[in-house]
């Protein structure tokens, strides 16, 4: 096997530009969902990773955000 040609790092590299392209968004609107940053994070690279992502997105709209409990405890004050 010889060395990386200059089409393997070009491969390389749209691959890594299209990939944050996609979390660093993903990162953001999950931000706003109310989870911390390291968590936005994690979620944002699960939901990206493939086989994994679809799964991903399930859990992540089945379970309780935390911009609605704090909503909520606000409304009951």
């Amino acid at each position: 096997m010889g060395p990386f040609s200059v089409w393997h790092w070009l491969t390389i590299s749209v691959a890594a530009v299209v990939a944050l392209a996609f979390v660093i968004p993903m990162a953001l609107i999950i931000r706003k969902l109310g989870f911390s940053w390291p968590q936005a994070v994690i979620w944002a690279v699960l939901v990206a990773t493939p086989g994994i992502g679809l799964v991903a997105i399930w859990v992540l709209a089945l379970v309780e955000w935390p911009h609605w409990r704090h909503s909520a405890t606000q409304a009951s004050s």
